[in-house]
């Protein structure tokens, strides 16, 4: 198991982490950001202790990937009878983020579907090389632009990384992203 958890951090720090400065892990439900160094051994120590992280997208306007963050509002997540429509609702958001995949699969365009661990599913597009925080923005409206996806607002919400063209606040690490494997402590306590 050791080896299969070295070989899956390696494979994570390479695809995920551009910004080796920064990094962030969940603590009673909060992010909490670390200007510390991070590479594969910071992710394995996470995974065997099966904390929840994430990192951030940037690197001086670089970036290794764009991401499609769906989610169920929490205002629904709330109500008394979420467990009686959960199901339901995850349907309708499924037949929407089909679309999106449908297109992908249709342009021959690699895609990672992960479930976030809380309130939603991530789609993941992984770039071979570095592109500009402008040019993922550009291929993120494309795309979703082409998928035809409609989300109904008061139960569903999309979160984009990049969230936008340009940085409004100027800093060198963009927004973060819980990746893959982590462990989102929201959906241990509530299991």
């Amino acid at each position: 198991m050791d080896k299969k958890i070295k070989y899956l951090s390696t494979i994570l720090f390479d695809y995920f982490v551009i910004n080796q400065r920064y990094y962030a892990i969940q603590r009673l439900g909060d992010y909490e950001a670390k200007k510390q160094f991070i590479n594969s051994v910071t992710i394995e120590r996470m995974l065997n202790t099966k904390d929840s992280f994430l990192c951030y997208q940037e690197d001086f306007n670089k970036i290794k990937w764009i991401c499609f963050d769906f989610d169920i509002n929490k205002e629904v997540r709330n109500q008394e009878n979420f467990d009686e429509i959960e199901s339901s609702l995850y349907i309708e958001l499924i037949n929407e983020i089909s679309k999106l995949t449908n297109l992908l699969y249709e342009k021959k365009i690699n895609y990672l579907v992960e479930y976030s661990g809380n309130r939603g599913i991530h789609i993941w597009i992984l770039f071979d090389n570095k592109l500009t925080r402008q040019e993922g923005a550009i291929i993120f409206e494309k795309i979703l632009l082409e998928s035809n996806l409609f989300l109904d607002i008061k139960k569903f919400s999309l979160d984009k990384y990049p969230k936008s063209r340009n940085s409004s606040n100027k800093t060198d690490k963009g927004t973060g992203v819980k990746i893959p494997l982590s462990f989102n402590i929201w959906a241990i306590l509530v299991t």
